[in-house]
């Protein structure tokens, strides 16, 4: 009997510690398993966090830009040369240094009215530079947008709107729509002022 008892008792013995070890080695599985799930989850966020950090000072970036260029394509005084009173020499020059293209560089040399050839077609440029500069600046929204807040979003989503709106209405006044159309365009652009200062600060506030 003494002997049966020694081993039954140690039998148990042996099958609690079996038994203990297992609920341990089950419970460090599922801290282990808890542990890296929280990490998953903080490197997740952390990601968007450092994503945003990234976005937000380049769509700040873009959109300067694309404001800029439509302000300077709406700006009524620009200097051009006056045609009428350069020497040869002095135009040659000129047209080695300008944007337009060689097509355009024959035609202006040819034009009856030289100042307004000139000044049509350095339009139509600075048109095409602002509106690669908001189209590009549109697309830029689109494709970060989740790594924006609602209110960042709709901040910015307003002046580029603001900015597209502008520089239609002012193609249409150029190709003869109506003057309503430039007296639109240029009020949509300067009055922009208070729709950017929105968005610093909301930038600000996910930055600071």
């Amino acid at each position: 009997i003494g002997i049966f008892r020694a081993l039954g008792k140690g039998w148990l013995d042996q099958q609690f510690k079996e038994r203990l070890e297992k609920l341990k080695h089950e419970q460090a599985k599922e801290i282990e398993a808890g542990r890296q799930k929280v990490q998953a989850v903080f490197s997740r966020i952390s990601k968007v966090h450092e994503k945003e950090f990234e976005v937000l000072p380049k769509a700040w970036f873009l959109l300067h830009r694309a404001h800029g260029l439509a302000a300077t394509l709406m700006v009524q005084i620009r200097y051009s040369p006056n045609f009428r009173t350069i020497s040869d020499a002095e135009f040659e020059e000129f047209l080695k240094e300008s944007r337009l293209s060689e097509v355009q560089r024959g035609e202006l040399r040819t034009a009856s009215d030289r100042q307004k050839y000139y000044q049509d077609a350095r339009f139509f440029i600075e048109l095409n530079d602002a509106r690669s500069a908001q189209a590009e600046f549109h697309n830029y929204l689109i494709e970060h947008r989740i790594f924006m807040t609602e209110e960042l979003r709709l901040s910015f989503v307003a002046v580029d709107t603001s900015i597209g709106e502008a520089l239609v209405e002012h193609q249409s006044w150029k190709e003869g729509a109506g003057r309503e159309n430039l007296t639109s365009s240029v009020t949509k652009i300067t009055h922009l002022s208070d729709k950017i200062a929105e968005v610093e600060r909301a930038v600000q506030r996910r930055l600071l």
